[in-house]
């Protein structure tokens, strides 16, 4: 079992099935790719398979170690964890509900953010979900800034802003030796 202690002093633990703290994030240009492949894409395939039959661009790809998210419910941080070398977190962001728009949106990056219990409820419902039918379901945009200091969550329908994860700080120590972030970033324009 994995656990994680947050900054507010939360320990959230991986022992619950589907986890309440944990989910999944894509690139937008991802998930598009992954429609794009395969239009009949089921949303569970998509979750358990695509990253390793098709090689996303996922940041965590260049790491050594897979990467999780997890969400603490006492103070909205999220965390970008990873996945085994004892657990370390690599960055913390923190919620920002009262949030200026000082940004031009069409310079931001789509996330795809799916949640652990969300997705297996859709799951258990309906086993054939195509992924599509899923993204088009989903209540909140989110978008990141190209040096992913920011994660703006937009209303799908209004398109108001409704808050921001803010990176808190960032543990470099804990990146493999040579990671080109800057150049991995710039590789990632869309």
């Amino acid at each position: 079992m994995a656990r994680l202690g947050c900054k507010c002093g939360h320990t959230m633990g991986s022992s619950e099935c589907p986890s309440p703290y944990s989910f999944y994030v894509y690139y937008g240009n991802e998930v598009m790719d992954a429609i794009k492949e395969n239009k009949e894409l089921r949303l569970i395939d998509f979750i358990m398979n695509w990253d390793e039959l098709n090689s996303c661009r996922k940041e965590y790809m260049i790491r050594k170690e897979a990467v999780d998210y997890w969400h603490c419910p006492e103070c909205n941080r999220v965390y970008e964890c990873q996945a085994r070398g004892e657990g370390h977190w690599l960055r913390a962001y923190r919620r920002e509900d009262n949030i200026e728009k000082s940004f031009d949106k069409r310079e931001l990056i789509r996330l795809y953010v799916f949640s652990e219990v969300n997705s297996d409820n859709v799951l258990e419902e309906n086993p054939d979900i195509l992924l599509s039918e899923y993204i088009s379901g989903l209540n909140q945009d989110f978008y990141v800034t190209k040096d992913e200091t920011y994660v703006y969550a937009f209303n799908h329908y209004s398109e108001e802003v409704l808050f921001a994860y803010v990176l808190e700080e960032t543990l470099p120590s804990v990146l493999p030796d040579g990671f080109a972030y800057e150049e991995y970033i710039k590789e990632q324009q869309i």
